[in-house]
């Protein structure tokens, strides 16, 4: 295997191979020099970065090896999460595949919302959603800009022109519906959590419709990665709801927080306050203790497909794979030495390990066999990420950066 350092003092360089984001030092790109975020497109085998070119803005694609390929005129605004479509100018989106262009109906003439979010995407990329507020369906060419008050609930009253954003959320339901998130410390006390239907402009309140008091007092709200799912963190308990049927469980207790999903939203791991570990099987609504001999100051960790929970035990020597559904350990490596964090390979074929001594490891999945050390000990690692290919791990030491290629 190779090790690369890349020494980070004189040039700041900032790596995210997991989700194909860079940070790169000042390039020339045209006249003057600026400072580019660089996005890595796996299936396209492109990099994007923005820039200027001949003094107006430009989005540019380049091969892995630097070669420049195309460069489409506008200011950049947002990337697919798959890093194969590009929208410029906030209203014309590109797809890199293809090399189509379509213009939104996204105005910003007259805009008078104190907020502009992100891009929220369905899984197939077809359907988007901006606050404030913003709908495209690429599939039918749909695309409008609506208000708040062109909402209607339920009973076909239509809502306050005034209150909640709806400016974060995730799409659920099969993509079909956008559902607010709710923060306390951004939105104060729950009054309603709508759910929308950017088509019919109906606003369904599932605070109301799953029969929670408007007394119940919400601190945040996160969503299961299927979409099926919200999870409503109070401070004398939570509640789960079904968001197809509506059907709400109450879990008295704590707060319940810094839920983890599985990848399929069968179950999700959180503490409450003490910091005792919980775990929760959606399917059949139980919710009790996860007893495992969990390291301090560290968090099991779901692989990336599978109902599998992965940790580290608390003497630091023992690595271990827990079932969820039968709540029993199904493998067991003991380490040669004291490790402190791992991270999975993007399709939990691997495990990269680190230990105490600074030395990288790396462990076959499911056999649980094959350890072995990728470096020597080295000072202060941290930010141990995998490439979207698995065949590098990337780490930072003191003021370096490594990129570790692995041998499959």
């Amino acid at each position: 295997m190779g090790i690369l350092g890349i020494n980070i003092v004189p040039q700041p360089v900032v790596m995210n191979l997991e989700t194909g984001s860079v940070w790169l030092p000042p390039v020339d790109v045209s006249s003057g020099r600026t400072c580019n975020r660089v996005f890595w497109s796996r299936d396209l085998g492109i990099l994007i970065n923005s820039g200027t070119y001949k003094e107006t803005p430009a989005v540019f694609t380049h091969t892995f090896d630097g070669k420049k390929l195309a460069n489409y005129r506008g200011k950049f605004t947002e990337v697919s999460p798959s890093k194969e479509k590009i929208l410029i100018d906030n209203d014309v989106l590109i797809d890199l595949r293809t090399n189509s262009r379509t213009t939104l109906a996204w105005s910003l003439d007259d805009y008078e919302e104190q907020i502009l979010s992100e891009v929220f995407w369905t899984s197939d990329e077809t359907r988007l959603y901006r606050c404030c507020y913003f709908y495209a369906d690429l599939t039918t060419g749909t695309s409008h800009r609506f208000k708040r008050s062109d909402f209607q609930d339920i009973n076909g009253n239509y809502l306050d022109p005034s209150g909640l954003w709806f400016y974060r959320g995730q799409w659920v339901r099969n993509d079909t519906y956008f559902l607010v998130e709710w923060s306390w410390i951004d939105d104060g006390d729950i009054r309603y959590l709508p759910m929308l239907d950017p088509i019919k402009k109906i606003s369904y309140d599932i605070r109301e419709m799953a029969g929670i008091s408007e007394d119940w007092s919400c601190y945040q709200t996160t969503v299961s990665p299927d979409g099926n799912y919200v999870w409503m963190v109070g401070g004398d308990g939570s509640y789960l709801v079904n968001l197809f049927t509506f059907e709400s469980q109450f879990y008295p207790g704590s707060e319940y927080l810094n839920i983890e999903w599985s990848p399929n939203g069968k179950f999700a791991w959180f503490r409450n306050e003490p910091a005792q570990t919980y775990l929760l099987s959606v399917l059949d609504k139980k919710l009790g203790p996860l007893t495992i001999d969990l390291l301090p100051n560290s968090d099991p960790t779901w692989h990336p497909t599978e109902d599998v929970l992965a940790y580290i035990t608390e003497d630091a020597q023992k690595f271990e794979l827990l079932d969820p559904h039968t709540m029993t350990t199904q493998g067991t490596i003991i380490l040669p030495t004291t490790f402190k964090n791992f991270v999975w390979s993007p399709t939990g074929e691997y495990i990269a390990l680190a230990a105490e001594d600074g030395s990288l490891w790396q462990v076959d999945y499911p056999k649980m066999k094959n350890l072995e050390r990728l470096t020597p000990p080295l000072l202060n690692v941290t930010d141990l990420t995998w490439s979207p290919d698995g065949n590098f791990i990337s780490f930072v030491s003191d003021s370096d950066i490594y990129i570790v290629g692995t041998e499959k």
